[in-house]
């Protein structure tokens, strides 16, 4: 993983050259970054560039006390300083964001560090230096700052008279969200209604052989073949068997590739596609309602579609939503342990700010937020 690769060597650079000292403080380093899929054209050149330029051994002349995070947006709290004196000329900015390195403190002043990996891109051309500055510690503020308020979770988008509005859920709204605390998203997830969890410990007629899913069902074989990268780069395609909703009689199967992620749902009797959804499905306690979530990258907010289920088994749209301010935590497409249903009926969502997503800080519990959302149907 490219930056991954990068920030190890950061940080093992810092650890070899730290230990040679006779006062050896620990290393708090952030949490490494999780490489995302889709990183832009420009982060890719930038990095190549940065990994080029960048001497990591200009980290072995400092002393790491910790790693704090930068959070907050107004002019002044940006400066730092060439001395511990406001009148001193300034040394360089800050940006919401940005991960400190401390090397000393004195007084209500504190020396840091300004590092290549704080914004790659907009770096000027051979600015690959370690900057020291000061800064006031109050000034950086605090993690908190970097959670969003109540109002942003229920902040919608749509496209409406050809341009894009905003709007606030309400009370009538379909969707009824409320902002809950880790301990009762954790407490809730126990109550998990297990026969509607996908059964994957028992295939049943699936099976995969020379890059071809087969899953058998009553009136036909599904087959479903994966295209490589060589035979086309922006067709590629890894179907992966997800298992079966026993209680729902159908099969889950999930499709990566070049830029997009899909996931379907096919009849076990009919063999039928009855939905088709970009990530990982979940449906309500009593069968009726199936969620689709994904953050969306390019649109920087979570795109969720609402599916309800009949006593036919047919499946069909209710109704779709664009959360603008927030993603799943973890990673831009989710997963079952950033969203679930649990017996109550409700659903539980660990989320991030989007723009925090994509960077080291969607790891930091710190910033994680978690919400709980009812179906007023």
């Amino acid at each position: 993983m490219k930056i991954n690769t990068l920030l190890y060597i950061l940080f093992a650079s810092v650890l070899f050259f730290s230990c040679g000292k006779e006062k050896t403080a620990s290393v708090l380093a952030p949490s490494i970054i999780e490489e995302e899929a889709n990183i832009s054209e420009d982060e890719d050149k930038a990095f190549e560039i940065v990994q080029q330029n960048f001497d990591s051994t200009q980290l072995g002349a400092y002393t790491i006390l910790e790693y704090v995070l930068f959070t907050k947006t107004s002019t002044n709290s940006r400066k730092v300083y060439t001395l511990p004196d406001e009148t001193s000329p300034m040394a360089f900015d800050l940006y919401q964001g940005d991960s400190i390195a401390v090397i000393a403190s004195e007084g209500g002043w504190i020396k840091i560090l300004d590092v290549p990996w704080n914004r790659m891109i907009e770096r000027p051309a051979l600015d690959y230096q370690v900057k020291v500055g000061y800064a006031k510690r109050e000034q950086l503020g605090d993690i908190n700052d970097l959670k969003l308020p109540f109002e942003d979770l229920l902040t919608i988008s749509y496209w409406s008279g050809g341009d894009v509005q905003t709007r606030v859920l309400t009370e009538s709204d379909t969707l009824q969200v409320e902002e809950i605390s880790e301990e009762e998203f954790l407490k809730n997830k126990k109550t998990v209604k297990i026969p509607f969890e996908f059964n994957d410990t028992i295939m049943g007629g699936v099976s995969k052989q020379n890059g071809v899913l087969t899953i058998c069902c009553r009136d036909k074989n599904i087959k479903l073949k994966d295209v490589s990268y060589e035979e086309s780069f922006e067709g590629a395609a890894e179907y992966t068997y997800l298992g079966k909703w026993d209680a729902l009689n159908l099969h889950g199967v999930h499709k990566s590739g070049y830029e997009h992620l899909d996931s379907y749902l096919y009849d076990a009797d009919t063999g039928k596609k009855v939905l088709t959804s970009t990530t990982f499905f979940v449906v309500s306690p009593d069968g009726k309602y199936i969620v689709d979530m994904w953050g969306n990258p390019y649109e920087s907010g979570t795109e969720f579609a609402l599916n309800k289920r009949d006593s036919s088994g047919k499946i069909g749209l209710v109704s779709s939503w664009f959360f603008s301010k927030w993603v799943p935590a973890l990673s831009y497409h989710g997963s079952l342990d950033d969203y679930y249903f649990g017996g109550d009926g409700a659903l539980y969502v660990r989320v991030i700010s989007s723009g925090l997503a994509g960077t080291f800080m969607n790891e930091n519990q710190g910033v994680w937020q978690y919400v709980r959302i009812r179906l007023n149907i």
